[in-house]
């Protein structure tokens, strides 16, 4: 059943954040209502989303007052099985809620811990993969999935417990067109008696359909409860801030030097399994902004990983233009928590230019440019970990430029990103590869086509780790929509 939800006087505070995280956020929930939490990055949408969840006392240098009723108890004060069985959480980063090997075992996981009998969990599993279109991967190695693949995959844990309130921190940012109807139907599917929903999302559009009320955050505070009747005038809204901030594209230029060339590039994760890239042709040229599209599990995580020197190719060739092919090649991938490791920000972004050898000037002068190019002045002497999960990438992008590498590779890049900031970032790229570099040449992930028309010169999609359009963004976009049609014609599931 779901559950009614109300916050009073809510604030939190961390201790090194300059305003609290939240600050008198009031809200009264019906049961049953859909609602998508929007705002910028940092505007508290995550630590709200926790606070419902009962998880802020897990870390105790948070400071939380007022008060959270969901169903008539407060999440915090609940033992960890019967706070499951209330609210369920999807973060933004599926990684750290993996905690299994297989598909199977993760979903089998929190039910298994609940003392649910092994029948009803079987049953349990199979509904919960069906719901996110992962039936056809029940079996598989959590490591041979793509990230949206692992995001649909910890969607499916979540909803096998059957919680009477769902919240989900940005689940749509790393699925696919296909992927993300699926996972919207999903949500249609549910019974009428299923979940308070909860929705922190950047891309509002698909939800506009579905939600019931928009509340929008600015630092920490209620700043906007909307009706569906609202709805239509704040998309519009959205679109026109990212038509204003959107730079015109340049034409590409195929006549410059190629920094890498990959001629019939094969891999497979090991010797039995089976090919994640199949026969890759193509060459990316200095001056160019290449957007990869495709599924989850078309293997464009795989080709990134493998431009960079985290995989050898089991076939092929990947020639570079410098013979020193992975120190001219920087790579920030879905999660940029696997690239913080330090106390700060100032720090994050100095230490690839001090581990390359450069003078203290230099380092410094490396760190003051690439925080004023992606915003993250005020942010230098903050911990990285402490900081929302768009800064959070904006710090991972940052300290991956300082790198100076001729070749960035971005799995995702605006994950996380408010409009104005996803904007802000994509420009920074665009207006670094015309200057000439560093970096020379961009290659980025993304599901999201607008951000593909708009940013690339080229589209490269990948299907089946093929190759099956490589051009101008209109026409490869085209065909890759001709292919998700397809499919969902057909009722494939990706």
């Amino acid at each position: 059943m779901p559950a009614t939800i109300t916050c009073r006087g809510l604030q939190c505070a961390f201790p090194t954040g300059e305003r609290p995280a939240l600050q008198e956020v009031a809200l009264s929930l019906p049961a049953g209502t859909i609602v998508l939490l929007v705002g910028r990055s940092g505007a508290g949408k995550s630590t709200l989303l926790h606070a419902l969840a009962g998880l802020l006392a897990d870390d105790v240098a948070i400071t939380r007052q007022g008060a959270i009723d969901i169903a008539g108890h407060d999440p915090q004060s609940l033992p960890a099985a019967r706070r499951a069985a209330l609210v369920g959480l999807v973060q933004q980063s599926p990684d750290t809620q993996i905690c299994t090997t297989t598909v199977e075992a993760e979903v089998a996981f929190g039910l298994e811990n609940l003392g649910i009998d092994a029948k009803e969990i079987n049953h349990r599993i199979d509904e919960a993969l069906r719901l996110v279109g992962m039936r056809e991967l029940r079996y598989r190695h959590v490591t041979e999935l793509s990230g949206g693949q692992r995001q649909r995959l910890v969607l499916a844990a979540v909803l096998a417990m059957r919680p009477q309130v769902l919240l989900l921190d940005e689940p749509l940012s790393q699925l696919d067109p296909a992927a993300a109807s699926q996972f919207l139907a999903a949500i249609d599917r549910l019974p009428s008696d299923g979940p308070t929903i909860i929705v922190a999302e950047h891309r509002t559009a698909p939800w506009i359909e579905h939600a019931d009320r928009l509340i929008l955050l600015e630092a920490g505070q209620v700043a906007a409860d909307l009706g569906g009747d609202d709805f239509a005038a704040w998309d519009a809204a959205i679109q026109s801030l990212k038509a204003q901030e959107a730079p015109a594209r340049a034409a590409a230029n195929q006549t410059s030097s190629a920094i890498v060339e990959i001629e019939r590039l094969r891999f497979a994760f090991g010797p039995r399994r089976p090919l994640v890239l199949d026969e890759l042709t193509f060459a990316a040229h200095a001056g160019e902004r290449i957007a990869l599209l495709g599924a989850n599990g078309s293997g464009k995580s795989t080709l990134l990983a493998l431009l960079a020197g985290l995989h050898k190719p089991s076939a092929g060739e990947l020639r570079f233009a410098d013979a020193k092919s992975s120190p001219g090649v920087g790579l920030v991938r879905q999660n940029p928590d696997t690239l913080l490791l330090c106390r700060t920000v100032w720090d994050e972004l100095a230490f690839a230019p001090r581990c390359a050898g450069c003078t203290s000037r230099e380092v410094e002068t490396r760190v003051r440019d690439a925080a004023a190019r992606f915003r993250l002045e005020a942010l230098l002497d903050r911990s990285p970990l402490l900081l929302s999960q768009g800064e959070r990438l904006r710090v991972a992008v940052g300290a991956t430029f300082t790198l100076h590498a001729p070749l960035l590779l971005l799995d995702e890049p605006t994950t996380g990103q408010d409009p104005l900031h996803e904007a802000q970032l994509m420009r920074t790229l665009t207006e670094a590869v015309r200057a000439g570099g560093p970096p020379e040449c961009v290659m980025f992930s993304t599901h999201d086509l607008h951000v593909a028309r708009t940013y690339a010169d080229r589209v490269i999609v990948l299907d089946g780790g093929r190759v099956m359009a490589d051009g101008e963004p209109e026409a490869a976009i085209e065909a890759y929509d001709a292919l998700l049609r397809d499919r969902l014609a057909r009722g494939r599931e990706l």
